[in-house]
């Protein structure tokens, strides 16, 4: 009987778990796409989506835009790049969008351009979100994205980065 008893709280344990996974909050970025706006700064645009069946909570995030040599990617984002004046982060419904847009922090210079072209460099985007599911366990999503192919046109496509993308 005590053998029962073990095997039922096990199950009832392990049901719990498949529960709180199932009905968590999972934030993910969904699309992004690269802009030249005033002052030929590179600019981009991701969309941030709460893909989970529950609310995510105190949803913060760091985003970094740049032009950098392809074989020279950016650091994986670590949730110490958040600054903790940022603030508390907001609420985000189930299937909730928000969109973020970052720029380069200098013109795009003309051998950056050129590089660009020539599929040398590529506009990285990357960073961090972090947040709390409704059962407070503290979660994050890290990634990199980069211009899909050569040239950072406008209206040119971001897709995910070999490296740096993990979701807890």
């Amino acid at each position: 009987m005590q053998r029962q008893w073990g095997v039922m709280r096990q199950q009832l344990k392990s049901s719990d778990a498949h529960s709180r996974n199932s009905l968590r909050a999972y934030i993910n970025i969904r699309a992004g796409g690269v802009y030249i706006m005033e002052a030929n700064r590179a600019t981009a645009q991701i969309e941030i989506v709460n893909f989970g069946q529950t609310p995510a909570n105190y949803v913060r995030t760091f985003i970094k835009a740049e032009i950098r040599l392809t074989d020279t990617p950016p650091p994986i984002p670590t949730a110490a790049d958040i600054l903790a004046d940022e603030g508390d982060g907001i609420p985000m419904a189930p299937s909730m969008a928000v969109g973020r847009v970052v720029q380069t922090d200098h013109d795009v210079t003309a051998e950056e351009w050129e590089f660009l072209e020539q599929g040398k460099e590529h506009l990285f985007v990357w960073g961090i979100i972090t947040y709390k599911t409704i059962f407070s366990k503290s979660k994050f999503t890290s990634f990199i994205w980069m211009n899909a192919f050569p040239a950072a046109y406008p209206g040119a496509g971001l897709t995910p980065f070999s490296e740096g993308n993990k979701a807890t």
